[in-house]
């Protein structure tokens, strides 16, 4: 094989591996970012889901307007990493 052939070839592989490359780093990062968005959905979705279980604590005990929700209640939370 001549010289230029080679040099061809040799260009044409490092060409499809560092395409692979940027590839693969581009479907590492698309599915952490899914990862955090699905996170932050059930983020919402709990913050929804307690704010409803605090209303029905408050209308079960007969808590009126203006008191404090027990302590226990504003101290539960939740970290992701």
């Amino acid at each position: 094989m001549s010289d230029s052939v080679l040099v061809l070839l040799g260009s044409a592989a490092v060409g499809a591996l560092v395409s692979t490359i940027i590839t693969e780093l581009g479907k590492w990062r698309e599915r952490q970012s899914r990862r955090e968005e699905l996170a932050l959905a059930k983020a919402v979705e709990m913050t929804q889901m307690n704010l409803q279980t605090m209303l029905q604590v408050f209308k079960d005990t007969g808590e009126q307007d203006g008191k404090i929700a027990p302590l226990h209640l504003f101290l539960r939370t939740t970290t992701y990493r």
